[in-house]
């Protein structure tokens, strides 16, 4: 089981390709400093349930997060493309999503799954279904801003469903939360965004929101 805290923040077009520059090195931001070349993902995730209702969901304590995800991974990824499919993989992941002070904390656990289909088998002789899709389409780079230098942050520029959106997470646990919580506003806000606007919504909520 591991923690992740994270912030998420809704982008216009032009703080999307403004980011994007950053990412790829086109636009330099003094204060950022990346430790990762930037590879383009594609996540496609299926979740699933026992109930046919968020408020049954709540009501039998059931994970907020039941999830198959299907990952595509292109590496050597540039401005202009997104290179060629060097690896794809699958994972299921049991996630429960708290709030503390407006900060989003999860506990998640995820493993590795060789054959997704075996799972998929498995929820449906179980009475699970599959009650919801999302397709995330990921520009994803590791860095830290220098203020604080010891705290590495995972940066994805996200496109969900055609809703833009950047992400950022950190997921070491010897790190107090609130050194954390500093960290990714700073980071976020060093991309000229406001860590004020960060919507703590889940994915399901904002694509059923924006539907």
């Amino acid at each position: 089981m591991g923690r992740e805290i994270e912030l998420k923040i809704p982008l216009s077009q032009d703080e999307y390709d403004f980011i994007k520059k950053v990412i790829y090195s086109e636009t330099k931001i003094p204060d950022i400093s990346f430790r990762s070349k930037p590879v383009f993902l594609v996540k496609e995730d299926e979740y699933y349930s026992r109930f046919n209702s968020y408020e049954e969901r709540l009501q039998n304590n059931e994970a907020q997060c039941i999830r198959i995800r299907s990952e595509a991974i292109y590496s050597n990824s540039l401005l202009s493309g997104i290179g060629e499919c060097t690896e794809e993989k699958s994972y299921f992941t049991i996630k429960r999503k708290s709030y503390k002070d407006n900060m989003e904390v999860n506990r998640e656990d995820e493993t590795f799954v060789e054959n997704a289909d075996v799972l998929r088998e498995l929820f449906s002789e179980a009475k699970y279904k599959c009650w919801f899709k999302k397709e995330k389409r990921a520009h994803s780079v590791y860095g830290k801003a220098d203020s604080y230098p010891d705290i590495l942050i995972h940066c994805e520029l996200v496109k969900v469903n055609n809703l833009l959106y950047i992400e950022v997470e950190v997921t070491d646990e010897n790190i107090l939360p609130e050194r954390i919580q500093a960290a990714l506003d700073a980071f976020v806000t060093l991309l000229k965004l406001d860590p004020q606007k960060k919507d703590v919504r889940s994915w399901k909520q904002i694509i059923r929101d924006n539907s």
